[in-house]
């Protein structure tokens, strides 16, 4: 009998996905409920979660989410994790070096 992800967990990743996708930006949880497609109540709820791990955090006004520090902890191991990131940094500083120029190293998702 196959397995089955949760779906709680499906969307805090439609969550943290999109507001990676516009990390400048803060948003209410209508306007996430509306981007990933889910209702209101149940949006709220995943967002409450999310910043109970402080995956996401409240901004000034309290009714505007942004990514937390969770997320950039995450990232951070995320990025340590991976062999070919880890590589890519040394060649991309080496290449900054030799070039007197910025280098960005990234992956495609």
């Amino acid at each position: 009998m196959p397995i089955h992800p949760s779906p709680a967990v499906l969307r805090a990743c439609a969550v943290l996905r999109y507001m990676a996708a516009h990390p400048a930006r803060s948003f209410t949880v209508s306007e996430l409920a509306r981007a990933v497609a889910v209702p209101r109540a149940t949006c709220d709820a995943v967002v409450q979660a999310l910043a109970a791990q402080r995956f996401v955090m409240r901004g000034e006004d309290d009714r505007r989410y942004e990514l937390g520090p969770g997320s950039i902890a995450l990232g951070e191991a995320a990025r340590l994790a991976n062999p070919v990131l880890s590589a890519a940094k040394v060649a991309g500083e080496e290449l900054a070096r030799a070039l007197e120029t910025c280098v960005a190293v990234s992956i495609r998702d």
